[in-house]
């Protein structure tokens, strides 16, 4: 663990502000401020069904998540934090803090909700990240594509234990410019502590070339922890990547 003191852990109360969400037909990027360890609540300009429960409204964490229902401020990512916290999008889950540079800004139209982290650097600055999350309007769908570039495992078509597709339907994502430089994390969607048995095991999420859909049929999380600091051979291989994660609800 990082020898870091939290917010939290100084007694300081973190109020999230409600941010009205921008709707039009030419909606721009709206800029958000976050400082390190930090949230913000925003309205969604649909309603999003999310494992089960209708949201009106998203938190955006500063350490590259989305949660519903509460923001999380921490900073140490983890498998048990991810699996027993709340219903959580970890576009790249890890200590970020953009305070000290990039930025993080959120696009809101009829049919689409965009939130973007564009180079914002780890807290200890061993990397940065850029990563863009789209939720879609009338489908539990979720969309994260990711800057940079790497090189990629070997391609594994069909369906595996997870649910991975290689292939993605429909349109893709735009390519995001920006980098991708950060080594651990935790990447993944899951439900949340009220539908996990806290026992999900993690999965390989880059089964195809470039991209991948994730079925969450059934499923009440998916995600990959990177840990090259524990095992040197478990690197950040989501450069330039496409994920999609589809039918996100409570497990029957």
């Amino acid at each position: 663990m990082r020898a870091k003191l939290g917010l939290a852990a100084l007694g300081t109360a973190l109020l999230a502000v409600v941010i009205p969400p921008t709707v039009s037909s030419a909606a721009s990027w709206q800029p958000l401020t976050l400082q390190d360890d930090d949230y913000v609540l925003l309205n969604l300009p649909f309603s999003y069904r999310f494992c089960g429960t209708s949201y009106s409204s998203v938190y955006v964490n500063s350490n590259g998540s989305l949660t519903f229902g509460e923001g999380d401020w921490t900073f140490v990512e983890s498998t048990d934090g991810f699996l027993q916290g709340p219903p959580r999008i970890a576009g790249f889950w890890d200590d970020l803090n953009p305070a000290t540079g990039g930025s993080v800004a959120y696009l809101s139209t009829q049919n689409v909700f965009r939130v973007r982290f564009q180079d914002v650097p780890e807290f200890y600055d061993f990397g940065a990240v850029t990563l863009e999350i789209a939720l879609n309007r009338g489908s539990s769908q979720i969309d994260v594509a990711y800057g940079g570039t790497a090189v990629r495992k070997p391609s594994v078509g069909g369906h595996g234990p997870e649910g991975g597709k290689a292939a993605v339907k429909g349109r893709a994502p735009k390519p995001i410019a920006g980098g991708l430089t950060a080594p651990d994390g935790l990447v993944g969607v899951t439900c949340g502590r009220d539908d996990t048995t806290g026992a999900e095991q993690e999965s390989d999420l880059t089964r195809g070339a470039t991209r991948t859909t994730h079925n969450m049929a059934r499923r009440a999380a998916i995600y990959e922890l990177f840990d090259p600091f524990t095992n040197p051979g478990d690197v950040n291989d989501l450069g330039g990547y496409h994920l999609r994660f589809t039918n996100v609800k409570a497990p029957v």
